[in-house]
């Protein structure tokens, strides 16, 4: 032997191989003194058990992996009592993987092993090494790069590690957003467990908001992200043209559906109640431009648009529009929701320019319904319809808007002539529009509907209001050379020479 202290270090060293090597190697490592034969397999086993001994020092006297690993130090503490022969390792676990993850533990500990390398696999103690390659990388003060990134977050969820805040900083911005996004975790502290700067968490949200892949849950990300993000714009955390376009992805995203009904619910968040609004009023006037499915349900909700007036600018086709009454006239009369705003929309469609371009029938069924608003159309198709539903002290006076879409509906019922038998009430309808166009007049002549002398009084008494003498004696004549049995007291007086030869050549023919 040489002095003293070698002696003591060899002595050491035969004793740990003595308690904890494997049985068949017991006999050359007791004979591992400075007389030994050159015999390269016993040095070598010397050198291999130099290391096991120094890496288990390393692994059972780390603090950090200690503090971080109770469990797996009492387990240590136990076994460094006890001969290698009364380990009990798991089942089909050997002995020298298991050593060889001892090695592999103090090599990432001690830094002589990289965060990058491959882990053992197979040596009983993965997790542990795991927990050993994230406390290597997160040694030092430097940045992490994106390999280390990746495996400290990863191991933060996996093995429950808490990130301490200045660790937090280190990682790579980029990689720790898509980690994040990946394993589906808001970047709030009650989901990550991590305190993550404002711009950091702006990138998780849109990075979870461009993967969601169910788009109906995109508007409740936004959401969210708003309640999350909101209170940093007045510490300048975030700005606003952020969140904006934060926003503008979100409904993006969910324009490929086939409704934009998800975001009904956004309209009652406080937070940022305006984030949305122009996006989602721009995609819906897109849809109607389009023709979209559902189209009109969404452009009640969210095209701020009223009675369409800026519908009118679109040159819907007359099917679209009908097709449009028809759905909000069903809401309007159902109690369910957007029955309300419906209505309101409706009632404002009677005063709207786009209420010329929707076809006449819808228009009735809507006065009809809603009445209101639509007053003065009810009451001018029932006068068509030869009825008297109002004195005209009860109609309503229409503004100058109404009193065009009057005429012009008036004209569409006239060109339909959809009355049947009956007999339009001409002396209400000019009542209640107060003059008629030259065209209106010739187009009402030209109308000649079946009279009866019970039906026609209100219709010749319109004619005599127009001053026009002709063809209120002309209806006359029809009714004279009708089958119609002539009341007691008409007087041909009324007529003038012209009609009365007129009456008398129908007569004879």
């Amino acid at each position: 032997m040489v002095g003293g202290e070698a002696v003591g270090a060899d002595e050491r060293e035969r004793t740990f191989l003595a308690r904890h090597a494997r049985p068949g190697d017991f006999e050359k490592i007791t004979r591992l003194d400075e007389g030994a034969p050159d015999d390269s397999d016993v040095k070598g086993l010397a050198l291999r058990g130099k290391t096991i001994i120094v890496s288990w020092k390393t692994v059972t006297t780390h603090d950090v992996f200690i503090s971080a690993r109770p469990t797996f130090k009492e387990g240590m503490r136990q076994m460094s009592e006890q001969p290698v022969f009364e380990w009990k390792l798991p089942e089909g676990k050997s002995l020298d993987r298991y050593l060889e993850g001892i090695i592999t533990l103090s090599g990432y500990l001690t830094k002589e092993k990289s965060s990058a390398e491959e882990p053992e696999v197979g040596t009983g103690l993965e997790s542990e090494i795991e927990l050993a390659r994230n406390i290597g990388a997160l040694s030092g003060t430097h940045d992490l790069d994106e390999r280390a990134t990746r495996l400290v977050v990863r191991q933060h969820f996996k093995y429950n590690i808490t990130l301490k805040n200045e660790n937090v900083a280190r990682l790579h911005p980029e990689t720790l957003i898509l980690e994040l996004s990946e394993q589906k975790k808001r970047p709030t502290y009650e989901d990550s467990r991590l305190r993550l700067p404002p711009d950091i968490r702006l990138g998780v949200w849109r990075k979870l908001i461009e993967t969601k892949e169910d788009v109906g849950e995109i508007p409740s990300l936004l959401i969210d992200a708003a309640k999350d993000l909101s209170p940093e714009l007045a510490k300048n955390g975030v700005t606003y043209a952020q969140l904006s376009e934060l926003a503008h992805l979100a409904v993006q995203l969910t324009a490929t559906g086939e409704s934009l009904q998800s975001w009904v619910e956004y309209r009652e968040i406080r937070e940022l109640p305006n984030l949305t609004n122009e996006y989602l009023r721009n995609e819906v006037r897109c849809r109607a431009k389009e023709g979209r499915a559902g189209w009109p349900i969404d452009y009640l909700v969210f095209g701020n648009d009223e009675g369409g007036a800026l519908l009118a600018l679109f040159g819907l086709e007359g099917n679209e529009l009908a097709l449009l009454v028809t759905m909000l006239l069903g809401k309007a009369q159902g109690n369910e929701m957007f029955s309300q705003e419906a209505t309101h929309w409706l009632n404002a469609l009677a005063s709207s320019p786009l209420r010329e371009n929707v076809p006449l029938q819808k228009k009735i069924e809507v006065a009809k319904t809603l009445n209101g608003q639509w007053k003065n159309l009810e009451t001018m198709w029932l006068l068509y319809c030869g009825q008297e539903p109002a004195t005209p002290s009860t109609w309503f006076i229409a503004s100058d808007g109404e009193q065009r879409a009057l005429h012009v509906e008036l004209n569409q019922m006239v060109k339909t002539r959809a009355v049947g038998n009956a007999v339009p009430n001409l002396k209400g309808i000019i009542d209640l529009l107060g003059e008629l166009s030259a065209g209106e007049v010739d187009a009402l002549a030209e109308l000649r509907p079946r009279l009866t002398w019970r039906s026609a009084g209100r219709w010749l008494e319109g004619w005599q209001t127009l001053n026009r003498p002709d063809v209120y004696q002309a209806e006359i004549v029809r009714l004279l050379v009708s089958n119609e049995d002539i009341p007691s007291d008409f007087s041909f007086e009324s007529l003038d020479d012209q009609h009365r030869v007129a009456q008398v050549n129908q007569a004879i023919h």
